[in-house]
């Protein structure tokens, strides 16, 4: 198949910017650490809770409390936001 200009598709080289060459470096480099970063944490850990406990991988481990820091940091970051507004109402 060919372009509008009768060269072959597929055959030259995208053009991308500056910027966007480093955000795929470092998209691609920090992909390459999230994989070699779960890779090296499969080894099993024991969970105690207060009702039991079970073991499981340390990458599910490290993901759920990622998680849960995450999820803990925005509904705090969207609580303080509400009562700025409601502060800025009566103002």
């Amino acid at each position: 198949m060919a372009d509008l200009e009768g060269t072959p598709r597929g055959t030259g080289a995208a053009k991308r910017s500056g910027p966007e060459l480093a955000r795929l470096l470092l998209a691609v480099t920090a992909g390459g650490l999230l994989a070699a970063f779960a890779v090296l944490n499969t080894g099993d850990v024991k969970v105690n809770w207060i009702f039991g406990s079970f073991e499981t991988p340390l990458i599910i481990v490290i993901l759920i409390c990622l998680g849960a820091g995450l999820a803990i940091g925005l509904a705090s970051g969207w609580r303080g936001k509400g009562a700025r507004q409601r502060r800025a109402k009566k103002q």
